[in-house]
């Protein structure tokens, strides 16, 4: 009889023990398995699991199937989702701070908006955004450009004036109106039908994105737009993310398993970074050379002239986020500095 209750409480013992030790963490993404950002995640994400002996595995939601970008941030602080890849730009209010590397022409590649939301959160600078979130990573997209269809040729920022253009966010679309375009908001699956209808002329989005997301009725969105205006325009910054609650009531092992794979030293994020950098200019000399694509740069002084305009666009920013009790003309002034080193 000893010898059966014994081997019934070690039983249940394992049992429990192995359940308190399996953690699933649902994760929704936006991404798709074949892109490279993704296969960086993966990586990193296999090394958690690794690191806790497999206590630790990932159950991920692909192309929002667990949530829409607007909806990611809130599923994360409901327990709906226990981790979430967030657009800051889909909730301004809320993520304000870091709007600051999504200002126009402030920077141009990947790794130096990064390396500035780094340098930003690693001073406190960025606290208001990420209260109540365990921050993984976080990072600037490359700067986009400015796609256009062939109806109206553009060779100068006035050509620009009155084109309907889908801007990347709030701020973004500020900066089209001061070059005299009208922004138009856009989810990402409608921007090929727009522009096939005429609804609007142009996209501010990355090449390497363009290349890589369908537009109307299968084309790729690359190609449906053939002037491509290449100034270093604007583009959100991102994050992967988990409650601090959730986080904080995770196993000391799991915590220091995520944050040694993820969030240490920003590794996860850089390497994201110098990633969709390369992706970018690999994607740039694709289309200079594939006959129907043009290129178009402004010279020295349209461009100045441009950087004046959006001078205004940083002012009101700042005066913005100043009514949140944020500092933002002390986050442009870090923000450029490290910018100013890094590119």
């Amino acid at each position: 009889m000893f010898s059966l209750i014994g081997a019934i409480v070690i039983a249940l013992t394992i049992l429990t023990t192995g359940a308190q030790a399996q953690t699933t963490i649902k994760f929704g993404t936006v991404f798709l398995p074949t892109q490279s950002t993704w296969k960086i995640v993966e990586k990193r994400l296999a090394a958690v699991t690794a690191d806790t002996k497999g206590a630790v595995t990932f159950d991920t939601g692909f192309d929002s199937q667990y949530a829409k970008v607007t909806e990611a941030v809130e599923k994360v602080d409901s327990g709906e989702l226990q981790m979430a890849y967030v657009v800051f730009s889909s909730k301004p209010s809320r993520f304000a701070s870091t709007g600051v590397v999504e200002l126009p022409l402030i920077r141009r590649t990947s790794l130096a908006g990064t390396k500035a939301l780094c340098g930003l959160q690693g001073a406190g600078l960025l606290d208001h955004d990420f209260a109540g979130l365990k921050v993984l990573a976080t990072w600037a997209l490359p700067t986009y450009a400015i796609l256009l269809d062939d109806k109206r040729p553009v060779a100068v920022p006035s050509d620009l004036r009155g084109l309907k253009i889908r801007a990347p966010g709030p701020t973004g679309g500020r900066a089209l109106q001061k070059l005299g375009a009208i922004p138009v908001n856009l989810a990402i699956s409608d921007m090929g039908k727009a522009l096939a209808t005429g609804v609007i002329q142009g996209i501010a989005y990355g090449l390497y994105n363009s290349s890589s997301t369908t537009g109307f009725e299968g084309r790729m969105l690359s190609d449906q737009v053939t002037q491509i205006v290449d100034i270093g325009f604007s583009a959100p910054a991102v994050g992967i993310f988990m409650s601090e609650k959730y986080f904080n009531g995770l196993p000391s092992e799991v915590q220091q398993a995520l944050v040694k794979n993820l969030s240490a030293d920003c590794s996860l994020a850089t390497e994201i970074a110098i990633d969709r950098d390369q992706q970018e200019n690999l994607t740039r000399a694709v289309w200079a050379k594939d006959g129907r694509h043009k290129f178009i740069t402004f010279d020295p002084a349209a461009n100045e002239e441009m950087r004046k305009d959006m001078t205004e666009v940083y002012d009101e920013w700042a005066a913005s986020v100043g009514k949140m009790g944020i500092d933002g003309k002390l986050l442009i002034e870090k923000a450029r500095a490290i910018i100013n080193q890094s590119e």
